[in-house]
């Protein structure tokens, strides 16, 4: 007896095992879809590329339209990951640590950190601590001021080599 036959390239599902390879969902028969996990990856991936720009109006219109939601979601996940969030933080402080050479004036970084605070905006390392082809250094010439949108956007990429 079948229990599933993808829709898309045959494969048949037998047996309970089987039905692991087949997409799952809530409301479907034995909660699996009629479309194998590999046709449907395959159909989800296409989808996303031919809708990319009605996708990112919806999600900047629901951004914009659950800032509450949003911000409680927020709250809970670090209520919940305080071990996640010592652990990033750990890190990123001993990779700073590590990227501040001892002839970097402390001071001027410092103040870069005070005016950025005083602005109402972000420290971002022009050549980011850490990316996969280059490591900068957390040094005065190396630091600029940008607002949190400008910062974010920017995220981990170096403008010289991400594409």
């Amino acid at each position: 007896m079948t229990l599933r036959k993808c829709k898309h390239c045959g494969l048949e599902a037998h047996t309970e095992n089987d039905l692991e390879l087949f997409a799952t969902s809530k409301n479907a028969k034995h909660n699996r879809m009629n479309r194998c996990k590999e046709c449907h990856n395959k159909d989800t991936k296409n989808w996303y590329r031919t809708n990319k720009e009605q996708r990112l109006i919806k999600v900047k219109e629901w951004y914009k339209n659950n800032k509450e939601r949003r911000v409680k979601s927020h709250k809970n996940w670090c209520k919940i990951n305080k071990d996640r969030i010592a652990a990033y933080s750990a890190k990123r402080r001993a990779v700073k640590l590590n990227a501040t050479p001892a002839w970097a004036d402390h001071e001027i970084i410092n103040d870069f950190y005070l005016e950025a605070k005083y602005h109402g905006m972000e420290v971002d390392h022009i050549i980011p601590l850490q990316h996969e082809l280059v490591c900068g250094l957390h040094v005065e010439h190396n630091l600029q001021l940008l607002t949190k949108e400008q910062n974010c956007s920017k995220g981990n990429s170096f403008e010289n080599y991400d594409q």
